[in-house]
């Protein structure tokens, strides 16, 4: 019994919205629907990137602090594999660059044991120079996944919701001259209509402008984390690449 008047005392409230959507052209209710799918699409989007650069941040934090206290390579090799720095940025580097030195780097054993010219050791040096610019490319093309909707809904919005204030207007002109006056009456439904459009465009835009630059922020800063990481991680280990221990390059840090 209490639900249900709850419910009658609600349905007075939506009287307003209802009669004042029921007022609209199919065509102008079409925008709306447009919009309202753009905005839907929009916020998740956001909170979805929200929730990951947060786990990114949490993740980059721990993973760093544990980097700065342990030298053993393999140890932090299965740290940075574990599921809970699945998010981190920083480790997705540390192993890209690990398997450089093991794999994709030719030659490091012979170099490493003095069978290998200096400049050898010099270009091997390079190569991993190059893996670990190209792995911060790709997280940095990951980060940035969904971005371009957001830029998209962002600028298109406002145009869709003022072809939906022409619309309005076009029909508050129509109103006028089938009624032969301008009175408030007759001006009302499409004024309105033509209102209703421009706020939803409004409402559809400023949220995913406004997180559209928040998340260039948050990357811009990601991206100084992971090269000064890439910075450290290639200076720690081409000291030891020029150097005639390969098992030392590989099991240290």
């Amino acid at each position: 019994m209490d639900e249900v008047t709850g419910l009658l005392t609600v349905l007075p409230e939506l009287g307003p919205i209802a009669k004042m959507l029921g007022l609209l052209s199919p065509l102008s209710l079409s925008v709306l629907a447009l919009l309202l799918v753009f905005s839907v699409i929009s916020w998740s989007i956001m909170i979805y990137k929200w929730w990951g650069f947060r786990k990114q941040q949490e993740h980059n934090r721990k993973f760093l602090a544990i980097y700065a206290k342990t030298h053993d390579a393999e140890q932090l090799r299965t740290i940075a594999a574990d599921k809970e720095m699945e998010h981190s940025s920083v480790a997705v580097l540390f192993l890209r660059g690990m398997d450089g030195i093991e794999y994709r780097v030719p030659a490091v054993a012979a170099v490493s044991s003095g069978e290998g010219e200096r400049s050898e050791r010099f270009s091997h040096r390079a190569d991993l120079d190059r893996l670990m610019d190209l792995a911060v490319q790709e997280e940095s093309a990951r980060l940035e996944s969904f971005l371009p909707v957001l830029a998209t809904i962002g600028s298109v919005s406002p145009f869709v919701g003022l072809f939906g204030t022409v619309l309005g207007i076009i029909n508050a002109f129509s109103a006028i001259g089938e009624q032969a006056s301008a009175n408030i009456r007759t001006v009302a439904p499409g004024m309105a209509e033509a209102l209703i459009a421009t706020a939803a465009g409004l409402f559809a835009a400023i949220p995913a402008v406004i997180f559209y630059n928040y998340c260039l922020t948050k990357i811009r800063r990601e991206v100084q984390t992971m090269e000064s990481f890439s910075i450290e991680f290639l200076m720690t280990m081409a000291s030891k690449l020029l150097k005639a221990d390969t098992k030392t390059a590989i099991g240290s840090i």
